[in-house]
């Protein structure tokens, strides 16, 4: 019996590890005023695992951070098609305690196409009303760090990249991913 537990909470540790290995969901540093952030990058979400378990990975790493106030950066940057990532957000806040939201400093979604800006305002509007003034749709990484130190920042290359194509003169020198 001892094995078989042991054996499940290693599969299980083993998913997870293989979620996290995505950096889809992390810590980042901190924004101009002390308060703590945390990064969603949607291209990184793992659309080929059980949501739930995505879910619950997100969650994990979200909760600590909830605990007081915080920020929330979205890089929609380069996705594409229908997104599991922007359902396991909207089901974060839906679900999840009050404090999520509550504690929210800003909602900061950069690169954002124009379908992702009309269903956050729609979620926020129907079903997360205290979001709603906090989310800040940014079109450049420019725009962001005048919130959030570059220096703060962990952001995949090819956001920095992306970012640069469409606007020129940023800097890579932050990717540590």
């Amino acid at each position: 019996f001892l094995v078989v537990v042991s054996t499940q909470s290693t599969g299980i540790n083993a998913e997870y590890g293989r979620i996290a290995k995505c950096r889809a969901v992390f810590h980042s540093g901190f924004d101009k005023a002390g308060v703590p952030v945390v990064v969603c990058v949607g291209k990184n979400f793992p659309v080929h695992l059980p949501e739930h378990k995505v879910l619950s990975h997100c969650i994990q790493v979200m909760d600590p951070a909830t605990t007081r106030e915080y920020c929330l950066v979205y890089f929609h940057t380069t996705c594409t098609g229908p997104r599991k990532d922007l359902n396991l957000l909207q089901t974060v806040f839906s679900n999840a305690p009050s404090r999520y939201k509550t504690n929210l400093k800003a909602l900061y979604s950069v690169h954002a196409s124009r379908l992702q800006r009309i269903m956050t305002w729609w979620f926020t509007v129907s079903k997360a009303k205290e979001v709603k003034g906090k989310v800040v749709n940014l079109n450049s990484l420019e725009q962001l760090f005048t919130k959030i130190s570059q220096e703060q920042l962990q952001i995949p290359q090819f956001i920095l990249d992306y970012d640069y194509g469409i606007h020129g003169s940023i800097s890579s020198s932050t990717s540590d991913i």
